[in-house]
């Protein structure tokens, strides 16, 4: 029972550049990782070698669609997701993963644990204080973060086709998920390279080359561009409006898309 989990590295082909440096990053900070491996892609190919056991191609372009079919292969009872940019940059004790995967075994009322996902305001978990509780309706309480998920639970809670930045929103407020407990490790279990990846709006962000740099990665930066001064200021001037009030700029954002779907 304690194996019962796999790990799903979700991407695209356009992604491909990333999947050598988590692979990479995979044995250097996970060395001990007894979880099978997936890949989820259109139809690319890791290079041999890499940790990928499987690749799953699912050629539709809508992002829950591809999580959602190539989970409905998987037999594992539950899966850690994570995105193909979301290298591990600190070790991943496998003690601790076993310990959060034996708690969500034994009660199956758990629909979510994040391994690595900033909160603000949260209460801690009456039953376990190493976690915090996200109630229905936080904004973001479904996110592509690193996380283990029930596998019956992923599949009710990608059942619309939206793309990842849509399920964060949207998905948060479907009442189908209200039911499950969706939880947050106090502590970063899996850190990822950068605090949220190395990628951003299809571009490096500026600490992937220093990180390449020290841990030895293989990286063709010549592929994809680096995020400039401007790119930054306008995502720090984005996250300083959303955090004047969360909710309600994303039950303006939901207003905005269900309106959009509508016509």
């Amino acid at each position: 029972m304690m194996q019962d989990m796999c790990i799903l590295v979700v991407s695209c082909d356009k992604y491909a550049d990333c999947w050598t440096p988590f692979s990479d990053c995979m044995r250097k900070f996970w060395p001990d990782c007894p979880y099978p491996v997936y890949l989820c892609t259109e139809s690319g190919e890791p290079e041999n070698g890499a940790v990928y056991s499987k690749v799953f191609h699912e050629p539709t372009q809508i992002w829950t669609a591809r999580v959602r079919k190539a989970c409905e292969k998987i037999k594992e009872s539950h899966i850690l997701v994570v995105l193909e940019d979301q290298w591990p940059s600190l070790p991943v004790s496998t003690a601790t993963v076993q310990n959060i995967l034996g708690l969500m075994q034994s009660q199956e009322n758990i629909g979510i644990v994040y391994l690595d996902k900033e909160v603000h305001g949260m209460p801690l978990w009456q039953q376990n204080s190493h976690f915090y509780l996200l109630p229905p309706e936080t904004p973001y309480r479904m996110s592509v973060v690193p996380a283990i998920w029930d596998r019956d639970f992923l599949l009710t809670a990608f059942h619309e086709d939206l793309s990842a930045w849509d399920f964060e929103r949207v998905g948060s407020f479907e009442k189908s998920t209200y039911s499950k407990t969706v939880l947050v490790t106090v502590d970063r279990v899996f850190a990822r390279v950068c605090e949220t990846g190395a990628v951003m709006q299809g571009k490096w962000l500026r600490g992937v080359a220093a990180f390449a740099k020290e841990n030895n990665l293989k990286i063709d930066f010549s592929k994809r561009e680096t995020l400039s001064s401007k790119d930054l200021f306008l995502k720090d001037c984005k996250s300083f409006v959303y955090n004047l009030n969360p909710a309600l700029i994303v039950k303006i954002q939901n207003w905005l898309y269900h309106h959009s779907q509508k016509k």
